[in-house]
């Protein structure tokens, strides 16, 4: 449906460059609200199923529940990796933790060893907001056991994000969603998961100890001049996830 869209946008302004990109923005902005309106109701209502079926909506005694029984164990951490808008499944997740459940959130949140966050589609305001405990948490571990950050965020190089593309679109997904789905009445988002020269983050975060510890790496995708890229290709075309996961657990080559 989108790729239509687009291409109607394109009759009326012809060749790739802002002036498509903002007529694409308009002709989307219906369908790509509704759309985005239920990625928002699925993840709220995912949260809230995971959370029944593992006991929490009825009680709040989790390791009495098989799914829960780790949070009585010493020797297990866990490890969080969550790509775009997987944010916002953890996001509702926390939220419910944190206002309803509040026993099961001392046990769990203090368990999370790593949070690894890939792209992340949510605002930077609203992230600061929903995640402070948990960053505050992981913060106060200090580091990870190889060394580093127990929380990351990992977003495109300035130069890679000049790459990326949804077909006619000229820039990236993430732009896309906060300018065409995201509701006009709002003020407009700015996605953490965006480069560090367009959210400013590296600077934003400075003066606030918590946030300050998120260690923020670049994706780098080299490409020809003028290849466009695709959102999923930053990790296709990296070997990003075998250095998340190296970071958190390291594996030491044996002879």
């Amino acid at each position: 449906m989108l790729n239509g869209l687009f291409e109607e946008a394109k009759k009326q302004v012809g060749s790739r460059g802002d002036d498509l990109d903002r007529m694409i923005e308009e002709h989307v902005h219906g369908v790509g609200r509704a759309f985005w309106r239920d990625v928002e109701r699925a993840s709220c209502k995912s949260a809230n199923e995971f959370l029944t079926q593992m006991g929490v909506a009825l009680s709040d005694a989790p390791a009495e529940v098989s799914q829960f029984r780790v949070l009585g164990r010493e020797n297990y951490d866990i490890h969080i990796i969550a790509d775009g808008a997987g944010i916002l499944l953890m996001r509702d997740m926390l939220r419910a933790l944190t206002d309803s459940h509040r026993k099961t959130a001392d046990r769990l949140l203090p368990r999370i060893a790593s949070l690894d966050l890939i792209t992340p589609v949510i605002d930077r305001t609203e992230f600061e907001q929903e995640f402070i405990e948990l960053v505050r948490i992981l913060s106060q571990r200090g580091a990870i056991p190889g060394g580093g950050s127990r929380c990351a965020l990992h977003v495109p190089h300035r130069e890679t994000e000049q790459r990326l593309a949804v077909g006619l679109y000229s820039k990236s997904i993430l732009e896309l969603i906060e300018n065409a789905f995201c509701d006009r009445h709002e003020v407009t988002p700015v996605f953490i998961g965006k480069s560090t020269e367009k959210t400013g983050l590296r600077h934003h975060w400075t003066s606030n100890p918590a946030f300050s510890s998120i260690d923020i790496s670049d994706i780098n995708v080299v490409t020809g001049l003028a290849e466009p890229l695709e959102q999923h290709q930053l990790q296709s075309r990296t070997k990003l996830l075998e250095s998340i996961l190296q970071r958190i657990a390291p594996v030491t080559a044996t002879a």
